[in-house]
């Protein structure tokens, strides 16, 4: 989102889709969010494993049980080896959502 200035939409269609889930905001978000740390992996992994886990501190200390990438692998990659916190890609959510499995 903080590329293109897209935000709300992911939101809204999160909201309608996990019926009785908790959205909740992180101390950087929007346009204030940070990079996963994929970046830094070609030349400095252990900074990029780093930067996961404190996006994934950041989301437990907001009172968040999962996070969710909007469809980079990137990003997914990296929180996905973050320590504490599921991780879901939206993309997927919506998938399983439309094929009516209800595993989101």
């Amino acid at each position: 989102g903080r590329h293109f200035g897209i935000y709300d939409e992911h939101r809204e269609l999160l909201s309608t889709a996990l019926t009785g889930s908790k959205l909740v905001d992180m101390d950087k978000e929007r346009e204030h969010s940070r990079c996963c740390g994929f970046s830094l992996m070609g030349h400095a992994p252990d900074a990029g494993i780093r930067v996961a886990q404190r996006i994934a501190d950041s989301a437990l200390k907001a009172g968040a049980d999962t996070l969710v990438t909007s469809g980079c692998p990137g990003c997914y990659y990296m929180l996905k080896g973050a320590k504490g916190i599921a991780v879901k890609d939206m993309s997927a959510i919506l998938h399983s959502l439309v094929r009516g499995c209800n595993k989101a």
